[in-house]
């Protein structure tokens, strides 16, 4: 009786207290994979016009018929535009990307004083500062300064 207590309070603090960074993670991929798909579709349905307009041209050419020779040019042109085209699935939505609180920007300290819950702030911000140290943006000795000068918070 007393584990069914434990999990009927712990249960939902525990789902509530989820972030929904995940969620939008997820959704982002989603997003590049059906860009991606988009572009892909649309990219070799260029080709495969831009392929038989020059075989047009090739027989036009072969059987010095001109006419023929000019369609396949503009059919060649017609896929080339297409193929051109695709890369506007690669533009970036008028959202912001995924934001992250650069070192540089905020110092870690005055990030700490405008926030009222310390304790999973300075979680957050450990981890934020993990990230950037494993991707290269900051040093290992800003790292430590900015951990040391964390660890008076918590």
């Amino acid at each position: 009786m007393k584990k069914l207590l434990l999990i009927l309070l712990c249960l939902p603090m525990i789902g509530f207290g989820q972030d929904d960074d995940m969620i939008n993670l997820q959704n982002e991929v989603n997003e590049i994979n059906y860009r991606m798909d988009k572009h892909s579709k649309q990219y070799f349905s260029g080709v495969k016009v831009s392929l038989i307009g020059l075989g047009a041209t090739l027989v036009g050419v072969a059987a010095v018929v001109n006419p023929l020779t000019y369609v396949g040019g503009g059919i060649i042109l017609v896929g080339n535009i297409m193929i051109i085209n695709s890369h506007k699935w690669f533009k970036l939505k008028s959202k912001q990307p995924y934001d992250r609180v650069q070192l540089d920007e905020i110092e870690t300290s005055d990030w700490l004083r405008k926030n009222k819950d310390k304790s999973s702030r300075v979680i957050k911000r450990k981890t934020q500062l993990d990230n950037l140290l494993r991707e290269g943006a900051i040093s290992q000795e800003d790292y430590n300064n900015a951990v040391e000068d964390l660890q008076k918070f918590d």
